[in-house]
């Protein structure tokens, strides 16, 4: 059924934006420095590790892997401006 599908692609969407992540410095995606941030490349990644489950288990092709939001707990939040701000 379609939230089963649904829910088995967010599943593999998820693991590949941790794995992906996981691999990156914060610094390539939030710094005053905009020569740092690694937005296209990181997303690019995250294409590539699901591209071939969604294509051979669901016969989907994805064609474009975006962020809509970069969330911290808030326990962070408050460290990493003051450390962009100090930086």
């Amino acid at each position: 059924d379609t939230l089963r599908a649904e829910q088995n692609l967010e599943n593999v969407i998820r693991d590949a934006k941790n794995a992906v992540i996981g691999r990156h410095d914060f610094s390539e995606l939030i710094s005053p420095n905009t020569e740092q941030i690694r937005f296209d490349e990181i997303q690019d990644e995250m294409r590539t590790a699901i591209a071939s489950t969604t294509r051979d288990v669901y016969g989907i092709e994805v064609e474009l892997v975006g962020f809509k939001r970069i969330e911290l707990p808030e326990a962070l939040t408050a460290k990493v401006f003051d450390r962009m701000k100090t930086e």
